[in-house]
């Protein structure tokens, strides 16, 4: 599969990996997240199997939109007092968005 091949992937791994392991306590965020962090890879694997440009963009696009709506979802939490890892989310969220603004661009 192509998309195991791409840096961007391993690090959504790396992210999913990072929230996985710290869930936030509150149901509803937990939740969200949960959804959130899965379709940053998702997208990014799926995206690979498309034969226009417009459609592998169209996914990158929404994988970089997880990625940042994970970052905010832990800012989120940590806003209403959960003790989470935003620094490390933060920095694979901001790496992500970056290479699939790249991604986005070519």
């Amino acid at each position: 599969m192509v998309h195991h091949n791409l840096r961007v992937f391993q690090r959504s791994l790396q992210l999913a990996r990072v929230v996985y392991g710290n869930l936030p306590a509150n149901a509803a965020l937990r939740d969200q997240v949960k959804r959130a962090s899965l379709s940053v890879g998702a997208n990014i694997a799926e995206g690979c199997t498309m034969s226009s440009k417009a459609m592998r963009r169209k996914h990158y696009e929404i994988a970089r939109g997880s990625a940042v709506e994970t970052v905010a979802l832990f800012e989120l939490g940590e806003a209403i007092g959960e003790s989470l890892p935003v620094a490390d989310v933060r920095e694979h969220g901001a790496a992500i968005a970056a290479m699939l603004t790249a991604m986005v661009k070519r």
